[in-house]
């Protein structure tokens, strides 16, 4: 897996990052709420816990897991045509942004 990690103002200021990860076993691309430390992570874990909803996933504690909440690239994943796939990355981490920072408040 190769992943970058995005730190908003809105994010950092809670110890929080957006992860873009690209998973080679699968081809596939999936974007991470994560948290600085396993502490912040096991709190906003059960901050949000029963209000994440579809296209987001509650991901449960374990080892090795970095995630809090994740989704998947919508649609297929071709590296064909470049701009369209950058455009329909940014489109993706701008609706995840904005979800998160309202179920964040």
């Amino acid at each position: 897996m190769s992943y970058i990690a995005l730190v908003p103002k809105e994010l950092e200021r809670l110890g929080l990052k957006l992860a873009v990860v690209y998973v080679h076993q699968e081809n596939a691309i999936e974007f991470w709420l994560a948290a600085r430390n396993r502490t912040l992570q096991d709190t906003f874990r059960e901050k949000l816990r029963g209000k994440v909803m579809e296209p987001y996933t509650l991901v449960e504690k374990g080892k090795g897991i970095d995630a809090i909440v994740s989704t998947t690239f919508d649609g297929g994943l071709s590296f064909d045509n470049q701009s369209s796939l950058i455009a329909r990355l940014c489109d993706t981490i701008q609706a995840m942004l904005s979800d998160l920072n309202e179920l964040l408040q």
